[in-house]
């Protein structure tokens, strides 16, 4: 399937919102970096050059669609923190910004393909990485820990794409800086740890221990242990025991997707252990888990594969729940169930979002691990 020939550069064939195209149109740029106008001018010259440097030959559709989705919302959240301030205009954190936003739209035109969606998202999330970093001389193992969150080789070619698209200064300089990171960044994670696809399969392959051990080594950057750990993982023939752990806010339609795709599974809601979030103390609920982990010992004598059913989305929780799940010789994978926030008003019937609503929303909407920049 191709994902992403139903638009062009033409803005007309945009699938977005008459007013976020409107946005887009009003948004200016410092036309240092951004001689072409305004952030419509700058999204049809990026698709032009995506278009125009994509491999006639490629039949990898899957990528095309990331690199082209990507170039439409890459700079959807300018609108959003565009500000005139010292004589110039600035879009600090538009990447960050667009996420939201970004992923209202993918829900919409995108919803059966989760891999496709966050595939985009960490594209618009870290587009402008590879410049930004090559100019401040950042070291390399922060590349190396960015290539356990998203694809590098995704975000390189991008890149390139970004400032190819564009009238600006320098822009031979910026270019060789972000060839930099595709020769020598890019390709040293792949060295190690394979493709970004490759090293997320193999590490859910891992039992739920020595995924938290990959984690803790990646969190204090011993990637030497983490090539290690990863060369220990055997895939387990008999007796495999998973437990997959789900959150999702109401009318997600999680129901229905259990149904279809975990039909012969376990189920357990959290919220009977009284695991829900906002969290709690943390002794509070660290006993409840001390409660769960007993129970789930017995259950997975009985059943190879048991689904943790949790309302809403907290990453602390998340986090307690993972950590104690290390304990059992299981393998886990956390599944976030996403909605669009008109769908999910509609469904319920909500005019207006109230203050909480809006926080749980946007907090289970926001998944994104952070990465200091």
């Amino acid at each position: 399937m191709n994902y992403a020939d139903q638009f062009t550069s033409d803005s007309s064939t945009w699938p977005l919102p008459q007013e976020i195209i409107r946005s887009l149109q009003e948004c200016q740029q410092n036309p240092r970096y951004h001689g072409e106008g305004n952030v419509e001018a700058h999204t049809s010259l990026v698709l032009e050059e995506v278009e125009k440097r994509w491999p006639a030959d490629s039949t990898d559709s899957f990528t095309k669609a990331v690199v082209k989705w990507g170039a439409l919302l890459h700079d959807i959240g300018k609108p959003l923190v565009t500000r005139y301030e010292q004589g110039r205009w600035t879009a600090g954190g538009h990447e960050y910004a667009g996420v939201h936003l970004a992923r209202e739209i993918l829900l919409v035109h995108l919803s059966p393909y989760p891999e496709l969606r966050s595939a985009i998202l960490n594209l618009v999330r870290w587009h402008y990485i590879p410049f930004r970093w090559g100019r401040e001389g950042r070291a390399g193992e922060d590349y190396l820990a960015l290539g356990f969150k998203t694809d590098l080789a995704h975000i390189g070619y991008f890149s390139a794409c970004d400032f190819y698209g564009r009238i600006c200064e320098d822009q031979e300089k910026s270019i060789q800086i972000i060839n930099r990171f595709q020769e020598e960044h890019a390709p040293k994670f792949r060295y190690y740890f394979g493709s970004y696809s490759e090293w997320k399969e193999k590490f859910y392959q891992a039992d739920a221990q020595t995924q938290q051990a990959i984690r803790s080594a990646i969190q204090m950057r011993r990637f030497t242990w983490v090539e290690k750990l990863l060369h220990t993982i055997e895939i387990a023939q008999t007796n495999e025991r998973i437990v997959e752990v789900t959150w999702a806010l109401p009318s997600s339609g999680r129901t229905t997707w259990l149904q279809q795709h975990r039909p012969n599974t376990f189920h357990v809601n959290l919220k009977a252990f009284g695991l829900q979030t906002p969290v709690g103390e943390r002794f509070e609920v660290d006993r409840k888990l001390v409660e769960l982990i007993y129970h789930l010992k017995g259950w997975l004598r009985h059943h190879a594969h048991i689904v943790l059913e949790g309302e809403g989305y907290d990453s602390k929780l998340n986090e307690a729940l993972t950590l104690a799940l290390s304990r059992i010789p299981v393998k886990t994978k956390c599944i976030l169930m996403e909605i669009d926030r008109n769908t999910w008003k509609d469904r319920l019937g909500i005019a207006e979002l109230s203050q909480t609503q809006k926080e749980n929303y946007f907090h289970f909407m926001d998944p994104l691990e952070e990465l200091p920049e």
